[in-house]
Order: C-alpha cells, then structure tokens, then sequence
C-alpha cells in the first residue's frame, strides 16, 4: 500500500495518483506510512485535508476530502 492509497477514495477525486509521494498533511511533514496513518487518525470521514505532494520532480498540493476504505482492504 503507498501512502496515497492510505487518503481513500478521496485521492482519486482530487487528482492524486498512486506514484505521487506525500510531503505534508495540513502542514505537517511526513516521511513513512506510519506518519500518514498517525495525521489520518485524528481524522473522520468527510474531512478537507491539504496536502503537498511530489509527482515526479513536481511539487503540487491539493484538497482532499477522506473517504471509507474500500471493504477488504
């Protein structure tokens, strides 16, 4: 699982792709899944995030709103 897979549904919505790599949630840097897991936790579905995120050399940022994970995973 890639960090970007971790926003839930609400990647897909605001562009992000699973090869991009997360730099920051709302201002927080994060350097492991373990460090996006741990922003996301204080999080409820139906929240807007801001992250800033590297596509390639590219240092782009964009609004999320977290959704449920897929049953199953």
């Amino acid at each position: 699982m890639t960090p970007v897979e971790v926003l839930l549904s609400g990647a897909d919505f605001a562009g992000l792709a699973p090869d991009d790599v997360l730099t920051s949630i709302e201002g927080q840097e994060v350097h492991s899944l373990q460090d996006v897991q741990e922003l996301l936790a204080a999080r409820e579905i139906g929240d807007k995030i801001k992250v800033v995120y590297l596509r390639g050399e590219e240092r782009r940022s964009a609004w999320v709103v977290l959704g449920e994970r897929p049953q199953g995973e």
